[in-house]
């Protein structure tokens, strides 16, 4: 659920991220994961817990409460109300951003863009 996609599609051989998690291949496996996801999107401690949980030996494995106490689980979390401020500040700039740039392109084509309010006669702050 973390990540959108899973680690490999079957637990067989011939799946290529398989086969580099088995052969102890870690480092291509995330760099491989990582291609399209942000810069760090993977923190060390998220890759330690997903390498050890997906050991390919059993007993190499962390029991339920070694997963419950992993610094990955019990770390920071995201605040619902601060999780919801990030998102609009984060979708407040992306309209700005998509407004200046429908603005610079009508100004390069000699017209003249009008924003509602504007339209209406209403300042524009």
């Amino acid at each position: 659920m973390y990540t959108g996609t899973p680690p490999f599609e079957k637990a067989d051989p011939r799946d290529y991220y398989y086969k580099m998690h088995v052969n102890n291949k870690q480092e291509a496996f995330w760099a491989s994961h990582s291609k399209k996801k942000p810069v760090g999107f993977y923190s060390q401690s998220f890759k330690d817990l997903i390498n050890r949980m997906l050991s390919f030996r059993a007993e190499e494995r962390p029991t339920l409460a070694a997963i419950r106490a992993h610094e990955w689980v019990v770390g920071d979390i995201l605040m619902q109300h601060d999780l919801c401020a990030q998102l609009r500040d984060r979708r407040d700039k992306v309209n700005r951003e998509m407004q200046e740039e429908r603005a610079a392109k009508m100004q390069a084509k000699g017209g003249v863009m009008f924003t509602g309010a504007k339209f209406r006669g209403e300042s524009q702050t």
